[in-house]
């Protein structure tokens, strides 16, 4: 039996609207069971967060309330899914009825969501537009029973899901609603012919009832095709609204909720987005050209006032830095340069006295920089610069606990390297090693630093790159505080 986690959150408001979503479960266990497929049911009230990063499926619900239980979930699930894409997060958030309003603090994190992290954010009105949701979202693992239209009825197997008129794109689509309109005046005339009929028999009245009964199914059969077609046009957008959001996306979302479905549709078509996708990859070589000029005469801009120094070179050259770097996070063409600007810069900015400007950012840059390793191992020599720099960082601010660790890790990537040249690698080894004896040596670890030191030096002794006389001096100052 294959098993779907689903992991499901939400504050207490929302406790009836879980219920709906556990009921749906059974539902969907019902048909997809006999296939071979189970979905098992994480509530958040019985599983904690470490248990959310191992489900399938992370589902957060959000009304008017904060809650921070489910904040934190979210975050821990997009970073699992950063990581290893897994859970699939999908985040709700329920309508405002007249008069609600929302807590200051659920608004802002929403924000966060759309505007920092560019996380898709689904809307909900009902019971039915949730479970049609959730429904679409498992319908896109493969092996799944699919749903069908039975004239307004969304039908899984033989149970009925949620009713299509009570979800806003079909509600407010002019199609749908003109056709669900014909046959419900069909149904009203065929009882009127049958009261008649049950009065004064006649053949005639017989025929007209039968021709009623005839056009009242052409039109549920146009109602199906029409809730299919509908059907469709959601499903595509299910599959495309796994965490990260786009304009188009939204665009499409916001007029298929309109009833405007063929609008959606021409947004969502594949071949509208593939002569979009030719026209701007031609355009791509000449912007990139342009940009990737920029960056270098940046790069190099950076070099001459480093070097010169004129009034106001060190603001000029943050700028620079700044500039550099937020053009090339997140594109996969420059993130080599991006890369090397991390490194050159926190080195720059510890070299200038610029501690305040060393931000969390460059902690979590380090794990990003530590996966890209694992991924690409012609990384490594830069990302233990970057470990060395970083480290010099916490060596300069007297965490010199930081500083050790990072240090040691630089080191251990550097021997996982391969070296076209022996000398070289000794010699990176022996500067690292001599700069954690100094680390000790400011803790007043002094045994530790002097066998630390020794290590360095016996490697020195082969090298004549390096000025002996500085080391032996130092190992000199040492061993006067023994």
């Amino acid at each position: 039996m294959r098993t779907i986690k689903l992991y499901i959150t939400c504050s207490e408001e929302l406790a009836l609207d879980k219920n709906v979503i556990g009921n749906l479960v059974r539902q969907l266990n019902t048909v997809n069971n006999p296939k071979g497929i189970s979905i098992e049911l994480w509530d958040c009230e019985d599983y904690d967060l470490s248990d959310a990063v191992q489900s399938d499926m992370f589902v957060a619900l959000f009304h008017k309330e904060a809650d921070k239980l489910s904040f934190d979930g979210v975050e821990k699930a997009n970073e699992a899914y950063s990581t290893k894409k897994s859970p699939k997060v999908f985040i709700y958030f329920k309508d405002l009825g007249e008069g609600e309003t929302t807590e200051e603090e659920l608004t802002r994190f929403k924000q966060h969501l759309c505007d920092e992290l560019g996380h898709f954010v689904n809307r909900y009105f009902s019971e039915d537009s949730i479970k049609f949701s959730i429904l679409m979202q498992v319908m896109q693992v493969e092996g799944t029973e699919k749903a069908k239209i039975e004239e307004s009825k969304v039908v899984l197997g033989e149970e009925i899901i949620a009713d299509l008129t009570a979800i806003p794109f079909a509600e407010k689509n002019e199609s749908y609603r003109e056709i669900l309109s014909s046959i419900e005046s069909v149904e009203n005339e065929i009882i009127q012919l049958q009261s008649i009929q049950n009065v004064t028999p006649n053949d005639v009245l017989g025929a007209l009832i039968q021709q009623k009964k005839i056009d009242r199914e052409r039109l549920i059969k146009q109602l199906e095709k029409k809730g299919a077609d509908l059907m469709d046009t959601a499903s595509a957008i299910a599959s495309m609204s796994n965490t990260v959001s786009s304009k188009r996306l939204r665009q499409a979302i916001e007029y298929f909720e309109q009833g405007e479905n063929e609008k959606a549709k021409f947004l969502l078509d594949p071949k509208i987005i593939a002569d979009e996708l030719a026209h701007n990859v031609s355009m791509v070589s000449v912007y990139n050209n342009a940009a990737s000029n920029n960056i270098n005469e940046l790069r190099l801009r950076i070099k001459l006032d480093t070097s010169e120094k004129a009034p106001g070179w060190l603001s000029l050259c943050i700028s620079n830095f700044e500039t550099i770097l937020r053009y090339t996070k997140g594109n996969p063409q420059w993130e080599s340069i991006y890369i090397d600007t991390m490194t050159q810069y926190i080195f720059f900015l510890t070299q200038n006295n610029q501690i305040d400007r060393i931000s969390d950012r460059f902690e979590k840059f380090v794990d990003f920089f530590r996966m890209k390793t694992l991924e690409h191992k012609q990384y490594c020599g830069k990302f233990a610069n970057f470990l060395v720099n970083y480290g010099w960082y916490y060596y300069k601010t007297y965490y010199y606990g930081k500083a050790e660790r990072l240090y040691s890790e630089a080191l251990a990537v550097y021997d996982e390297m391969e070296w076209k040249s022996q000398s070289a690698k000794a010699g990176k080894h022996a500067e690292i090693t001599r700069q954690l004896a100094n680390i000790y040596f400011k803790q007043n670890f002094i045994k530790k630093a002097d066998k630390t030191y020794k290590q360095a030096m016996s490697t020195y002794a082969d090298l004549t790159k390096i000025d002996g006389i500085y080391f032996k001096g130092l190992y000199e100052t040492i061993l006067s505080h023994i």
